[in-house]
């Protein structure tokens, strides 16, 4: 059940792999667990990806972050063009250096050739991903890890896959609304 379900609310996998997974997980099931499953679970399909290339993508970056090569894709961002949101597809050339899923997305961890930081670019976005020739650039050079890439430590420092410079901040509220803040 606990991997149907998070096949069934993860947003990057489109409402048809959705489908066809959660079938399969179903398929495994005996015949009285396949009864007591709640089908009456509804899934927000509108919130799911419509990027079918997503499996073919996590294969080419983990190809990539394993052979120390740099990678490219089309990334489809959002940008404002008067009052209504638009599709932009910007070419990229990336190092990759790990993959992470945050808040129902799927994250690529790496550095874009012009900068020297890290950039989360979300994996729903990519489209023609391919590895390039071309080496990797070293994380440690855009980090300040030198000896092993740390995800857990990195995700645990960023607010929201927002990047940014990492800053201290004091939070001050009134003591009854502490717990829900």
């Amino acid at each position: 059940f606990l991997l149907s379900d998070a096949v069934r609310t993860a947003k990057f996998i489109t409402p048809k792999k959705t489908r066809e997974l959660v079938k399969k997980f179903d398929s495994m099931l005996s015949v009285t667990a396949r009864q007591k499953r709640n089908k009456d679970i509804y899934i927000d399909f509108t919130k799911k990806s419509n990027n079918e290339e997503i499996f073919y993508s996590i294969d080419k970056i983990w190809d990539g972050i394993s052979e120390g090569k740099k990678i490219e894709f089309d990334y489809v961002s959002k940008e404002l063009n008067g009052r209504e949101f638009v599709d932009v597809i910007k070419p990229m050339r990336v190092s990759p250096y790990a993959l992470t899923w945050q808040d129902d997305y799927y994250y690529l961890i790496g550095n874009y050739e012009k900068y020297d930081n890290l950039l989360h670019l979300r994996l729903d976005r990519m489209f023609k991903t391919k590895i390039t020739d071309e080496k990797a650039r070293f994380f440690g050079e855009v980090s300040e890890y030198k000896d092993v890439f740390d995800v857990a430590d990195y995700v645990g420092k960023i607010f929201g896959m927002f990047s940014g410079k990492l800053e201290t901040i004091e939070l001050c509220c009134s003591k009854k609304i502490a717990k829900t803040v």
